[in-house]
């Protein structure tokens, strides 16, 4: 998210819950990929387990 975005979006940041992966306007950080799953351990865990090649290639990196 730009710095743009979050000035425009800071208003309402108190009435959020949570990040909507879809709606991010830039490519996120990985503490923000991170903060968008409850269970960004386990998805990660999975991710080394069934894919140590990084075959599969999503937009937002998970570890």
């Amino acid at each position: 998210m730009t710095d743009l975005h979050r000035a425009i979006l800071e208003p309402w940041a108190g009435a959020t819950i949570g990040r909507s992966l879809n709606f991010s306007f830039a490519p996120l950080t990985s503490d923000e990929v991170c903060e968008a799953f409850d269970d960004y351990d386990r998805l990660t865990e999975l991710k080394h387990r069934y894919d140590p090649d990084r075959r599969l290639a999503p937009h937002h990196e998970i570890g």
